[in-house]
């Protein structure tokens, strides 16, 4: 069950990595305003949870404030790499490496065990999602930021994924889904209490006005912000499945599949480039095409080992 779920939810992601891109080139919103209001609407939860969640312990409150601060920043760090550079390269720089990183950061904090054929799937997995990665120097890209900036996101991304999970494993996926979540709206609230966060999402308008005025800075906003909704919702199914498998499933296996979104990734980056450019478009050469397909049928070879 936790791998059809997990499936469906990087599906979602996919998606929500096209709309992420676009949003942040198109639109321009900063990365900064973004982790905003990718966090904030999370904040309705922290209000459900005295009425549903029992009061957790020493060990529940360190894994829920580190989660919340880890998936903020691994937000945060991600955006800006999506912002420098395109997503159908650089998000699955990010998805290459986070289940390498949670393979040992699970054995060592989760004493999570991992079949050899499965090890080997999870190995091809990232190999190929990296192979996604790869792209030649283009003048209008910081490509070498760029790896700095995913690595880094990878690297939190993996501490909240085992933070989750060690969550999820002593207080209930229910509550443990509350209470960390309902943590990262706190946060992203909290965002908004900073002078430069707040002229940031505000230019040039006083403390205190509307929360639905100027997001963008054109008069035309309603479908931007509808834009930004609809992101935001499809970013919370996917990440509930996913999260959901990882609660009942194997944290590195889960997060190991998220090569399945960066195969279907460049299958809707190509559909999108070849037939509505106007709305989409990343650029690729014959050799570049040519390793990406190949790199699709090596994320399906890694998943029939990892199955």
């Amino acid at each position: 069950m936790w791998f059809y779920l997990a499936l469906s939810g990087y599906a979602c992601l996919a998606v929500v990595s096209i709309l992420d891109k676009f949003i942040l080139s198109k639109e321009r919103v900063a990365p900064i305003v973004f982790v905003f209001y990718s966090s904030v609407f999370l904040l309705p939860l922290a209000f459900i949870i005295p009425w549903l969640a029992p009061q957790p312990g020493l060990r529940e409150w360190a894994l829920i404030f580190v989660g919340a601060l880890a998936f903020v920043a691994s937000l945060f760090l991600m955006y800006i790499t999506f912002e420098r550079s395109e997503v159908s390269h650089t998000g699955p720089l990010i998805g290459a490496l986070i289940p390498l990183f949670i393979l040992v950061l699970s054995s060592v904090f989760l004493g999570e065990e991992v079949l050899m054929t499965q090890i080997l799937g999870i190995i091809i997995l990232s190999a190929g999602t990296l192979l996604i990665s790869i792209q030649k120097k283009q003048p209008h890209h910081d490509w070498r930021t760029s790896i700095k900036f995913g690595v880094a996101s990878a690297a939190t991304f993996s501490i909240f994924h085992v933070t989750a999970k060690a969550l999820y494993t002593e207080f209930g996926f229910l509550h443990g889904f509350l209470f960390l979540w309902g943590f990262v709206g706190i946060i992203g609230f909290l965002l908004f209490f900073s002078r430069k966060v707040r002229l940031a999402i505000f230019p040039e308008q006083k403390f205190g006005q509307v929360i639905f005025g100027k997001i963008f800075h054109r008069s035309d906003d309603g479908h931007r912000l509808g834009l930004v909704a609809a992101d935001k919702i499809l970013g919370v199914v996917g990440a509930v499945l996913v999260q959901y498998s990882i609660s009942i499933g194997s944290v590195t296996k889960v997060n190991a599949l998220g090569g399945f979104q960066f195969a279907l990734l460049i299958i809707l980056v190509g559909a999108l480039t070849r037939f509505w450019p106007r709305v989409f478009r990343e650029h690729y050469q014959v050799g570049e095409l040519k390793r990406e397909l190949s790199a699709v049928f090596i994320i399906a070879v890694g998943i029939y080992f990892l199955i």
